[in-house]
């Protein structure tokens, strides 16, 4: 509930002024602000599950287009590892959302109820991006790290993998790690962080009411 709908509610109390909220005004916004979070979620679930999926096909065709030219097999196994990370990444992301909507317990007209559903959304994502570096940074920077050094060995042998060009090659996952971890962390605090705490005091004051 936004300050001007507190200041049109107190307008509307008749003198001496007492703050009297309406139980179904209070629903119809926990409802509504829980659909903004959870579409908030979609949009973002979007973003990431195609993107991956996607550049994980480009890796494959790629590495069918190499083979047709004659090049070494060798010289796949980065690209395709890197491929299956991406898919499996993209998996793993998929899976914690259908496993969260199966969770999701029936739409009720609870108050109580629907302030906890969208503290317990909110808190999950919450969890989810605090380790965002073990199952999307760090496997993706892997990948393309292993990539860097394979293509690296098959064309140039062991004296390429410690030439200056890979090691600035080896030092874009570390860059993508690193603001990868902060930028969520960031998101998450500026985002997730506050509403949890709105949250969990409207529920605090919800239940000893």
């Amino acid at each position: 509930m936004n300050p001007d709908e507190f200041k049109q509610i107190w307008k509307t109390q008749p003198l001496p002024r007492q703050i009297t909220i309406d139980g179904d005004m209070v629903l119809q916004l926990l409802r509504r602000n829980k659909t903004s979070f959870s579409s908030g979620i979609f949009w973002a679930d979007l973003l990431v599950i195609p993107s991956l999926l996607g550049i994980a096909g480009v890796f494959v065709l790629f590495s069918i287009w190499l083979r047709r030219e004659g090049l070494p097999m060798k010289l796949m196994y980065g690209f395709l590892l890197f491929a299956l990370i991406q898919i499996a990444v993209a998996g793993y992301k998929g899976f914690d959302r259908i496993r969260q909507i199966r969770r999701r317990p029936a739409a009720s007209d609870s108050v109580v109820s629907c302030a906890q559903e969208t503290l317990d959304l909110v808190r999950h994502e919450i969890r989810l991006w605090s380790k965002v570096t073990w199952w999307y940074l760090l496997p993706l920077g892997a990948g393309a790290a292993f990539m860097a050094l394979n293509v690296a060995y098959v064309v140039g042998g062991m004296a390429a993998l410690f030439s200056f060009s890979t090691l600035v090659w080896l030092s874009v996952p570390a860059v993508f790690i690193v603001a990868g971890r902060w930028f969520c962390r960031w998101y998450v605090r500026k985002n997730h962080e506050p509403l949890q705490r709105e949250m969990e005091a409207l529920l605090h004051n919800l239940q000893s009411s």
